[in-house]
C-alpha cells in the first residue's frame, strides 16, 4: 500500500543521504486495501525506510535512487510491492522525483494478481532552515499517475494530488519530524484524506540510524482511517550507499497487521 504522500498521493552521514530521507508522497497513491498497507507513504514517499516525509533536499545536480521491497499480511490476503525511486536536485532547496512500482496481491480466496502499480511524480522544496531559533521548514507536493490496472486492485484508476508540510528539529543526535497535509482524489473526491505524520530518528555509532514513525491517512468523506506504526533502522556504508529496514503494524479495523519493507538507497 503506497501512503506519506504515496499513501496520500500514492525513506546522514553524507548530504543528500540522511538516514531520515523520506518520501510520504508516493505512498498516499497506492491502490487497494493491501497495495495501501504497502504504500503508506507514497504520495508523501517518503524517505527510506519510514513514511513521514523529512525536511532533507539534495543538491543541484546531485541525484539518488532509492529501491525498495514491501511486503504486508493482514486479514484480507498478502501483497508484495517493489518501487523505484529517482530523484534530483534541481536549484537550491528544491528536488524533483520520479517513481514507478510493481505490485503484486494474494487476496484470500482469489489467485495472485500482479503488474504494473501507480506511479508517481513530486517536488519539494526546503522553505527554511534550521537554525538556533527556528526548525527546518519544508513543502513539498506530489502527483499519482493512474498507470496500475484499478479493475485488477493494482491501482486506483484516478489521479490524485498531496500537497504537504513537513516540519524538523534536531536535538544532538535525536531529530524529530512532524507532517500535515492533505490528499486531492480529483474523481469523486471520495478518497479525500488528511495526512499526517511524526517521525524520530536517534543516530548511533558506525553509521547506524534507529528511526520510528506514526504515519495516518484520516478519510475526509467514505474513505476508511489508515494508520500505521513502524519502527526500523537504516545503516550507511561509505558516503553513497545506505541500506534499510523495518517493520510496521496497522492500528484499527480493516488495517495491515504487519508491513515489512527493506531498500538500499545510492547517492551519485
Amino acid at each position: 500500500m503506497e501512503t506519506g504522500l504515496g499513501r496520500a498521493a500514492r525513506r546522514g552521514a553524507h548530504p543528500g543521504l540522511s538516514p531520515g530521507r523520506r518520501r510520504p508522497l508516493a505512498r498516499l497513491v497506492a491502490a487497494a486495501v493491501a497495495t495501501a498497507a504497502i504504500f503508506v507513504a507514497t504520495l508523501v514517499d517518503a524517505g527510506r525506510p519510514l513514511d513521514t516525509e523529512d525536511t532533507t533536499v539534495l543538491d543541484p545536480g546531485a541525484g539518488e535512487l532509492e529501491a525498495g521491497l514491501d511486503l504486508s499480511r493482514g486479514g484480507d490476503g498478502s501483497a508484495v510491492g517493489s518501487r523505484l525511486v529517482a530523484s534530483v536536485g534541481v536549484l537550491p532547496g528544491l528536488e524533483a522525483r520520479i517513481e514507478a512500482s510493481v505490485v503484486a496481491l494474494d487476496p484470500r480466496g482469489q489467485s495472485w494478481q500482479a503488474g504494473a502499480g501507480d506511479g508517481l511524480i513530486g517536488l519539494k522544496y526546503r522553505l527554511l532552515a534550521e537554525s538556533s531559533r527556528a526548525p527546518a521548514v519544508l513543502l513539498a507536493a506530489a502527483a499519482r499517475l493512474p498507470t496500475g490496472d484499478d479493475a485488477r486492485g493494482l491501482g486506483e484508476g484516478e489521479p490524485a494530488v498531496v500537497a504537504l508540510a513537513a516540519v524538523s528539529r534536531g536535538w544532538g543526535p535525536l531529530t524529530l519530524t512532524a507532517n500535515a497535509g492533505y490528499a486531492f482524489a480529483t474523481g469523486s473526491r471520495a478518497d479525500d484524506a488528511v495526512v499526517a505524520g511524526l517521525a524520530a530518528e536517534h543516530q548511533l555509532a558506525f553509521g547506524w540510524t534507529l528511526v520510528g514513525e506514526v504515519f495516518t491517512l484520516l478519510g475526509v468523506r467514505t474513505a476508511a482511517d489508515q494508520i500505521l506504526a513502524r519502527v526500523g533502522a537504516a545503516w550507511q556504508l561509505g558516503q553513497h550507499l545506505r541500506l534499510d529496514g523495518a517493520v510496521g503494524t496497522g492500528l484499527g479495523t480493516g488495517n495491515a497487521d504487519l508491513i515489512f519493507t527493506l531498500g538500499a538507497t545510492v547517492r551519485f
